[in-house]
C-alpha cells in the first residue's frame, strides 16, 4: 500500500472526510454542515456553509462562516459516498 502525505492534501479551501468503510473525500468551499452545537450568533439545528478551513494548534479545526471562525465540533457533515 502507498503512503499519503495528508498534508500536501489538505488546504484552506478543502477538508477531507472519511466515511464509516474507509473512504476519503475531498470536500471544497463552501460545504454544507448542520450545528450541533449552538456558538456565539449560530443557532442549533441550523445548517449553514463553510467559507473557509482553518488550522488551530488547540483545537485543530476551524470553520469561517463569513469572517468569523468557529470550532469544528459544533458542526456535522452529513453527506453520503
Amino acid at each position: 500500500m502507498e503512503k499519503v502525505d495528508f498534508n500536501s492534501l489538505i488546504d484552506h479551501n478543502s477538508i477531507l472526510v472519511i466515511n464509516q468503510k474507509g473512504s476519503l473525500r475531498k470536500l471544497y468551499c463552501p460545504f454544507r454542515v448542520l450545528c450541533v452545537e449552538s456558538i456565539s450568533n449560530i443557532q442549533k439545528g441550523t445548517w449553514y456553509y463553510i467559507d473557509r478551513v482553518k488550522e488551530d494548534p488547540r483545537t485543530k479545526i476551524h470553520y469561517c462562516i463569513g469572517d468569523i471562525e468557529y470550532p469544528y465540533r459544533n458542526f456535522h457533515i452529513y453527506i453520503m459516498f
